[in-house]
This record gives structure tokens, C-alpha cells and sequence, in this order.
């Protein structure tokens, strides 16, 4: 699992990039985990050379604790 710990880079270079919850797995079928299905929030996508899946799952908070303010640019640290 992975946690957005560069949230405060990330905001500055792409403000409307979203915390998020990785999860890597390999050659895992997305659909198996509830992912890119309609009102799903998991996003899953699979990399058959490497043999890798990936999900991505927005939250509502930094991994400062910020909450996240879509369109938001203000500042916070870790």
C-alpha cells in the first residue's frame, strides 16, 4: 500500500490531483476487486508485461491529515 506523501509537491506542480490509497498487486484482475465499475471509486488497471495491478482509491485527506478541498493550492507539511 501506498499513501500520497508527497502531497505537498504534488498540489503545486498538479493542483487537481487527488489524495489517494495505492494497492499494487501482481497479475490481479480488476474487475475481481470491485474496480472500474459503475459508482466504483477504485480505479484497477493491469500491466500484463509487468505483470502488475494497479488500484488507486481517492480519500478525503493529505497524508498530512489536511483535508482535501478540490481546487485547493493551500499549503500544508508533513
Amino acid at each position: 500500500m501506498l499513501h500520497d506523501v508527497e502531497a505537498g509537491i504534488r498540489r503545486r506542480r498538479n493542483p487537481h490531483w487527488s489524495p489517494h490509497i495505492m494497492f499494487f498487486y501482481s497479475d490481479t484482475d480488476p474487475a475481481l476487486w470491485g474496480s472500474n465499475l459503475p459508482g466504483s471509486p477504485v480505479v484497477g488497471v493491469s500491466d500484463p508485461v509487468e505483470h502488475l495491478t494497479s488500484f488507486v482509491i481517492p480519500v478525503q485527506r493529505w497524508s498530512d491529515g489536511a483535508e482535501y478541498r478540490e481546487g485547493s493550492v493551500a499549503e500544508h507539511h508533513h
